[in-house]
């Protein structure tokens, strides 16, 4: 959770496809958080707010349809950039002539699931070809013959149904009304970056990239090659690399750049860099690849045989100086009690929340439920436990692990962050000061509990900081939030 700008500005920016144009119009935008996530009559904000006046999104941006009664995000769902708030919990038919099918021409696809659809309305994805929205059609009857089809080569094969799975039919492509619609506006602006939105047809509205308007690309605060932040190239625009899952050469030296849209990307970034690398260059996207290598794994460069299905790589062509991206400057927005909004200043004029400072304990913050399943915001750390690793052989002195590089650039972890699966709905949480370093041995047992005769010795992660659990953060010493929607 070190990376404090990237999380927030991520979850946006990737409901966006590649770049659309705008036809123009005022937008909110400024830095002031309320303008950034509003509900409307339809879709309702979900928000988390505190009795200080905090209201901050709950999950990222995530939306309550009143009409479907179901959570849902905006995507990009037509070439004249309409958008549309599209169910969150949907299943996407496989691309191409994947999956399996109802007739023996291979030509009408099933939707196949290892449990039963709940009950309600319920809606499947089919996602376009490179560049284009994808497509969505309701959910039909289930599939009950004994034998369906899926095909292989030029050939369409028969099988059995297997007695557990569940498949069912694709109905009809959803008519127009059936999810809500959105249309992206362009909020504040200079001459090098603007904000834009989603405003949706029902008076709802929502932050959902930075566009580097000079190279006509999505862009977030990162850390940069020359030690500042700055509004790099994020998106369809940029193949992406990291070594050693994907390399350009034989022996696993040069980086090769992913992305999943041929002839879409324009740069080569990698964001891999911890806290202790150099900071991530942008390049020009070189020539795209034939052939790609990865020492993953085994420690053994070879060609790379198993990519994910629609994705290309390219070697980095020449280097984007980091001065002709725009700074991204650290601020406080708003306060309220103990809590700030802090953000980023980029440019003239444009200003963005990004996350909940607790000058308290001098850390941003995130909402998270406590052990009473009330939200509390949590110090943000990288430094975690899970119950299951310990100092010692009787397995008694617990553990946690911070698997960030150590350097002077990433200081000692200051919080440790616990969490607890009980099996009746997500994870609880406790606090605790970090303790001191532990440079010994490291035990496991069976996560969740397990005798000390169960007890048994583990591998350290090399470059991994062991911690020893220091005093606990009392939960009702956190700020306190109040899940709502509005």
């Amino acid at each position: 959770m070190r990376s404090r700008y990237t999380g927030l500005l991520l979850a946006v920016t990737v409901v966006l496809g590649c770049p659309s144009s705008d036809d123009g119009g005022e937008g909110p935008g400024g830095g002031n958080p309320e303008e950034f996530y509003k509900g409307g009559s339809r879709l309702k904000a979900q928000v988390t707010k505190t009795a200080e006046g905090v209201r901050w999104p709950s999950e990222g941006y995530q939306w309550f349809d009143s009409t479907l009664n179901q959570i849902c995000l905006w995507q990009e769902t037509g070439t004249d950039g309409a958008f549309s708030c599209v169910p969150r919990d949907m299943d996407t038919l496989p691309n191409g002539e994947a999956g399996f099918f109802v007739d023996a021409s291979c030509t009408e696809k099933l939707l196949s699931r290892s449990a039963p659809l709940p009950s309600g309305s319920h809606f499947v994805r089919k996602q376009g070809a490179c560049g284009e929205p994808s497509r969505f059609y309701s959910v039909g009857e289930p599939f009950t013959n004994t034998t369906a089809y899926y095909k292989s080569g030029a050939s369409c094969r028969s099988f059995s149904v297997p007695s557990n799975d569940k498949m069912y039919r694709v109905g009809a492509e959803v008519a127009a009304g059936t999810f809500a619609r959105g249309t992206l506006r362009i909020g504040v602006s200079d001459a090098r970056l603007s904000l834009q939105f989603i405003e949706g047809e029902d008076g709802s509205g929502q932050f959902v990239r930075l566009m580097d308007t000079a190279r006509n690309t999505a862009c977030g605060a990162r850390w940069a090659s020359d030690g500042k932040s700055r509004c790099l190239p994020l998106g369809p625009t940029t193949a992406l690399g990291q070594l050693p899952f994907t390399a350009a050469n034989e022996s696993c030296t040069e980086t090769a750049f992913a992305s999943t849209c041929v002839t879409a990307p324009r740069f080569a970034v990698n964001y891999s860099q911890g806290p202790c690398g150099p900071g991530a260059k942008v390049h020009e996207v070189g020539e795209q690849l034939a052939q790609a290598y990865s020492s993953a794994g085994s420690g053994v460069c070879q060609p790379l045989t198993r990519a994910p299905v629609d994705t290309f790589y390219f070697r980095a062509g020449a280097e984007v100086p980091p001065s002709n991206f725009v700074e991204a400057k650290e601020i406080d927005i708003k306060t309220h009690g103990r809590l700030k909004v802090r953000g980023v200043a980029l440019g003239d004029s444009v200003k963005v929340p990004l996350m909940l400072h607790d000058t308290e304990l001098n850390t941003p913050c995130d909402f998270m439920e406590d052990m009473n399943r009330k939200l509390r915001c949590f110090p943000s750390s990288s430094t975690f436990t899970s119950n299951d690793l310990f100092a010692d052989a009787a397995c008694t002195t617990p553990l946690a692990i911070d698997d960030n590089p150590t350097c002077a650039a990433a200081p000692p972890s200051r919080y440790i962050i616990q969490s607890t699966f009980t099996g009746d709905g997500p994870p609880r949480y406790r606090a605790y000061h970090a303790g001191a370093k532990h440079d010994g041995p490291v035990f496991v047992r069976p996560m969740g509990g397990g005798t000390p005769a169960g007890c048994r010795s583990a591998q350290r992660i090399p470059e991994a900081t062991y911690y020893k659990l220091g005093a606990e953060i009392a939960a009702t010493s956190l700020v306190e939030g109040t899940p709502g929607r509005d």
